[in-house]
Parts: C-alpha cells; structure tokens; sequence
C-alpha cells in the first residue's frame, strides 16, 4: 500500500518571534526551523503501518519556501522512503484552502491508499488540512488518531482516535482515507546516523505549478478564500489588584496590605475531653438554630 505523509516545516517554538512594525508580517530573520512536531507522529504512524504491512511504501511531501526542505530530509532520515518538495512563487501567500488543493493534486499524481497528517501545524494552529485534503480527495477523514490497528485493503481499516478527557474510541473506515495524528500518538524513532546520511545524499524532486497543472490565478492569493491582514502580539492583559473594604478599620486595611491581600479563615478549634467537646457541639448547634434544646440534657 501507497502511504503519503503531508508534513510541515516551522518555526522552532523556542525561536524569539519578531512582528516586523512596518510590514505587520512576523519577521523570520533568527528564526529556527524544523519539521512540524505534530507531523513527526503522523510520520512514525505511517512508518508502522508499512512495518505491519510488510510491503508498500511511504511518502513524504511538503509544500513551501526552500528552506522546507529539511523537513523532508528529516522524514527520509526516520524511515521514508521518497520525499517530493512543492515549491513555486505563484504558491506564496496561499491560504489553507488553497494548500489543500495543491496538496490534493499531488497525491492524486503520486497515487495512495492512506494519507496521513499531523493534527496541526505549530505554527498556526488552524487544522485545517486533514478536512481539507478528505474534502479534495472525496476520502473519508478520522482525527485524533492515535493508533492504526489493521489495515485489510478490501475492508478499510480500523483505527484509536482520542476523545476528551482521555477516553478512547475504535472506529473502521474504507479506505482510502485521510487521517490526522493526535499529539503524543506514539514515540517517534530517533533517526540514526546511517539514516541521516542516506537522506542527505537522496534526490528530492520538487514539483512546482505546471507539473502539478494548476493555473497561476487558481493558487496564492488569487484563490485563497481568506488573507492574512497582520501579526501581533498578544495583548497585554491587566492584573487584578485586590483592594480592602473601605468600611473596615485601619489597622485591618494596613494587615490586608501586608499579607498581599490572602485573608484567613478562622477556626474554633474544641479542646478537652470528648463529652467537653461534645457539649461545646450542641451548644453551637442551638445558638444557631440548627436544633431545638428539648430533649437535650
């Protein structure tokens, strides 16, 4: 069976993220980039797939500027077996919508039985993608995987997505069929050095918008559905401050202050004996009404 994994290449969260005052774009001078992590477990679940198989093979595309690249050669270090990188200039400023169709007909071209995905980009967290692609593809689409049971190519396949609160529910699709990894699906294998070599020396084709057959005003900004208008920061948001009743003495707004506004409950702690206790109980419980004396000796 045909695996494709759609991965992404983004920036690192520990890069320090810049908003560019004059162009309200995110400044990409310093930044670090690497394979989306949620995308590391679509791959490792795709590479099980085949092991359990025994046959077939899995390929990794990626869509976007040069520097993308890297995250294919991080696949093919961790296992797969061909990568294709999409890259044209028509391609920039394309929204998700329009990344699901580029996506889409590369699959279609390339031939598959399962499409695997991450559940999201780190970068900007839509998820879109995975609905995309099954939507382009007329494919069935399971989110949150976290595990692919079997596949049997004249049954479909039976797969764990997660639910909240941890639960966990199987469910069977015909295949093909899309379906985005859930974060911490698995333990992604760590590529080793043989691995990484082989990967650096592989050819990595890249397909841009005649090989694919997409017109120039079908992609970027002439197709997209949405735009991006600007980047900012988060809002800075304003701290409560707790302030004393105003009614209360001095020096109990002065101790207010003091203890950072943390008011302690006070407690009536009962000393002596257990009938000494006992009693001290009932007398509390009659003061506040809570129970008549008849009756009480």
């Amino acid at each position: 069976m045909d695996i494709v994994v759609c991965v992404k290449h983004v920036a690192a969260p520990e890069s320090q993220f810049k908003v560019d005052p004059l162009t309200n774009v995110l400044d990409e001078k310093g930044l670090r980039y690497e394979l989306n992590p949620n995308d590391e477990f679509a791959v490792e679940e795709a590479l099980r797939v085949k092991d359990k198989l025994g046959e077939g093979q899995v390929t990794a595309i990626t869509l976007g500027p040069p520097r993308a690249r890297d995250a294919l050669v991080r696949c093919l270090a961790m296992g797969a077996d061909q990568a294709f990188h999409i890259h044209d200039e028509a391609f920039e400023e394309s929204d998700v919508h329009v990344t699901s169709i580029i996506l889409a007909r590369v699959i279609n071209r390339l031939g598959y039985g399962l499409v695997f995905c991450g559940g999201e980009a780190w970068d900007d967290g839509q998820g879109y993608v995975p609905a995309g692609l099954a939507e382009e593809l007329g494919t069935p689409l399971v989110t949150g995987v976290t595990e692919v049971e079997s596949v049997l190519d004249s049954e479909g396949a039976r797969v764990l997505r997660l639910l909240e609160k941890g639960d966990q529910e199987r469910v069977e699709c015909s295949l093909p069929a899309v379906f985005a990894v859930a974060m911490a699906a698995n333990r992604p294998r760590y590529p080793t050095l043989r691995n990484r070599l082989r990967a650096l020396r592989q050819e990595i084709p890249c397909w841009d918008r005649k090989i694919i057959g997409l017109e120039e005003e079908e992609v970027g900004a002439s197709g997209s559905l949405t735009r991006r208008i600007r980047v900012s920061y988060p809002r800075p948001r304003a701290k409560k401050l707790a302030a004393p009743d105003s009614s209360l003495p001095v020096s109990q707004r002065l101790n207010f202050f003091l203890s950072g506004g943390v008011s302690q409950k006070e407690s009536n702690l009962l000393d002596g004996s257990t009938d000494e206790a006992a009693a001290k109980v009932v007398e509390f419980l009659m003061d506040e009404s809570i129970i008549s004396g008849k009756g009480v000796t």
